[in-house]
């Protein structure tokens, strides 16, 4: 997965959960908005330590030949 891709689902995450936590003050079901919103960071911070983990993967460790 490419950095504008990661950059790109994290902007979708970040909207997602900014507007599911404006949702949630309104007389709308608000325990609904707030498990959306908190799913959509937990999403984005799995995402990140995905793309994390694989990019310590494709590199070979210090001193290995």
């Amino acid at each position: 997965m490419g950095h504008r891709r990661l950059a790109q689902a994290g902007v979708a995450a970040s909207a997602t959960a900014a507007l599911a936590l404006a949702l949630s003050v309104t007389s709308l079901p608000t325990g609904l908005f707030q498990r959306i919103g908190l799913t959509a960071g937990d999403a984005w911070i799995i995402a990140a330590a995905l793309a994390m983990w694989r990019g310590m993967e494709a590199r070979p460790s210090p001193g290995a030949t």
